[in-house]
């Protein structure tokens, strides 16, 4: 299952990164309501669900990276 993750919002559309990197316009109708940057999306069924966990896991990963990077900086 490939994810999106919605990198920002702007002008009606979603730009949302695909996990090789390359980004997707999609406009805003075609996804769930209320959605915001950093959500993780995957598509199924014709139709775009969200999924809170991978959005967690993800967050995780980032936070874990910059922690690497400012403890690197500190040495």
């Amino acid at each position: 299952m490939e994810y999106l993750y919605i990198d920002r919002i702007e002008d009606g559309f979603a730009m949302a990164e695909k996990e090789d990197g390359s980004l997707l316009k999609i406009s805003l109708q075609s996804l769930p309501e209320n959605i915001q940057e950093g959500a993780a999306l995957f598509f199924e069924n014709g139709i775009y669900i969200r999924d809170k966990a991978k959005e967690q896991e993800r967050k995780k990963k980032i936070l874990e990276l910059q922690k690497k990077i400012f403890n690197n900086e500190k040495g």
